[in-house]
């Protein structure tokens, strides 16, 4: 079994965003490569309030209700199975997706009370990705927030090369 740590699966699965070939240093029980084969894709629950982003490498488990905001309730690691919010949840635990200052007070996403959903929809990305965007208002303040997540699969080109992880 490969067994990765927090900035090791943060840094593959950030790129697999991005390309469709992710190269890292092989290490001893490490792939030197992972292959993006299968289609990215956002998918939402019938409520309209939980969402999937994922490909073949990366999953993310997105949801926002009243009482706990906006929060990942998991992000797994497709090619070993770790799921990377497995020790928040056992300590009860979860973090921000985003969180702002303002006049003093500070606002988390995770923080229910303080957001109303106003919506949520997808959009293709050319050439073969999928983008979830979230938009909240705080119930507090006169703020409006917006979170985007984009994951793809294909290669992003850069000066006729793909973009590896070095």
């Amino acid at each position: 079994m490969i067994r990765w740590n927090r900035r090791e699966f943060m840094q593959a699965s950030t790129a697999t965003l991005l390309s469709n070939h992710v190269k890292i240093p092989a290490l001893p029980g490490r792939p030197a490569e992972l292959d993006v084969a299968g289609a990215a894709f956002v998918h939402t629950n019938d409520d309209g309030n939980s969402w999937i982003v994922g490909n073949s490498l990366v999953e993310r488990k997105i949801r926002f209700d009243a009482q706990q905001g906006l929060h990942t309730e998991s992000w797994i690691h497709k090619v070993t199975g770790t799921d990377f919010m497995a020790e928040c949840r056992k300590l009860g635990r979860q973090g921000h997706e985003f969180s702002i200052s303002m006049d003093q007070d500070y606002l988390a996403g995770s923080n229910g009370s303080a957001w109303e959903l106003v919506d949520a929809k997808t959009e293709r990305l050319t050439p073969s990705g999928e983008s979830l965007i979230i938009h909240l208002r705080a119930k507090t303040k006169p703020a409006e927030i917006t979170v985007f997540y984009a994951i793809s699969s294909k290669p992003l080109a850069r000066r006729g090369r793909a973009l590896y992880l070095a």
